[in-house]
């Protein structure tokens, strides 16, 4: 098994995951997400010890030894946090890089934002069916283009590329960055692409679930799925009750 401390990039597909990545200490992150939070919700901090309801809405908050980036990862009852938004003000008010990364297990779709100073820095999105997000269409027409795309789209400054590479038929993928301009041939594979883009920041993306099942411990609230992660890998963990305002 792989030290904790080794692992980078996307350890996964078959999974379902939506989260956050801050690159920041969680005792410097944790201040400026409740007051983000403040606007929308109450918050509970909870004891290791604290019962769960498969009602109530939580949100984890934690750090692996070795590793660089907070993860932040909602689970349980139904909340309506925008995770891009939420990511957007953090690294805003904190001023560092922040994540968005989003997957579906059936390899439906894949993406991912980065934000630097609250300023989208790099997307990717790969969608089933082609059919485009309505973030790939606000961004390609602000480059003044049409939103017909085939394959992939790379966008930098003011060039677009098409790309017919190695992609089922049915599926789009669209690629914006501002700091980087990409080629054909380092995409390639865009499954390994992302996890390349990950791994090279130092970042890591366990495959990690979370469960709620009425009157267990929050602390006993994460499964895996790949690696076998075990709660010494976390050097910090922090579970968040969501209440509604």
């Amino acid at each position: 098994m792989t030290p904790i401390e080794n692992r980078l990039g996307i350890e996964t597909t078959d999974i379902s995951q939506t989260l956050n990545l801050i690159q920041v200490e969680v005792s410097e992150l944790l201040p400026i997400l409740l007051e983000v939070l403040s606007d929308s919700y109450s918050v509970d901090i909870l004891s290791d010890d604290s019962v769960v309801s498969d009602r109530a809405s939580y949100l984890a908050v934690y750090k692996f030894k070795g590793h660089d980036w907070t993860l932040l990862e909602r689970f349980g009852g139904y909340s309506d946090i925008s995770d891009k938004n939420l990511a957007r003000q953090l690294s805003d008010k904190l001023h560092s890089l922040a994540i968005t990364f989003e997957q579906s297990d059936s390899s439906g779709f894949s993406r991912y934002f980065i934000w630097e100073n609250s300023f989208l820095e790099e997307s990717f999105n790969l969608s089933a069916e082609g059919i485009p997000s309505e973030d790939d269409l606000e961004l390609i027409n602000s480059f003044n283009q049409y939103s017909l795309m085939s394959k992939l789209l790379i966008i930098h400054d003011d060039v677009i590329e098409d790309y017919g590479g190695n992609l089922p038929y049915e599926y789009n993928c669209v690629i914006y960055s501002s700091s980087r301009a990409l080629t054909k041939s380092e995409v390639g594979e865009p499954y390994r692409f992302v996890h390349n883009t990950f791994k090279n920041i130092d970042a890591y993306i366990p495959a990690l679930y979370w469960n709620t099942r009425d009157g267990s411990n929050i602390a006993d609230s994460f499964s895996y799925l790949g690696s076998e992660t075990q709660t010494s890998d976390f050097q910090e963990i922090i579970f968040l009750q969501l209440n509604p305002l």
